[in-house]
């Protein structure tokens, strides 16, 4: 059978699909300026440039921490008011965003439209 570890980083993988879908929702409802900052060591739900927003759940800042034995590819995902992921410059993006759990857990965000899948 799965080990612990299979175990949590399905769990990773759908709480981060979650947020990614809260933080795409709140660009649009707030008109942009909104990103998902993902580290080895947690993922965080904020204002572009930093500021706290609150989780679904009410707490702020909207951060979760990861098991030590889940270490994910680092990246920060933006979105437009529109829902679309954006560079730095705040260009809608041409190609999908891949995000790695691990070697069979990943994300991928449409360019277009912003939605998060994971197979």
């Amino acid at each position: 059978f799965f080990g612990v570890a299979s175990y949590e980083n399905r769990k990773v993988t759908d709480e981060l699909l979650s947020a990614l879908r809260y933080s795409q929702q709140m660009a649009m409802n707030r008109g942009g300026n909104i990103e998902l900052v993902l580290t080895a060591n947690n993922f965080t739900v904020q204002l572009t440039g930093g500021g706290d927003l609150r989780s679904p759940a009410g707490l702020r800042p909207y951060t979760i921490d990861f098991p030590n034995n889940v270490n994910p590819t680092p990246a920060t995902v933006r979105f437009n008011a529109l829902g679309q992921p954006i560079t730095l410059a705040g260009v809608p993006l041409t190609v999908d965003i891949t995000l790695t759990i691990n070697a069979t857990n990943t994300i991928t965000i449409r360019a277009n439209t912003g939605y998060a899948t994971s197979p």
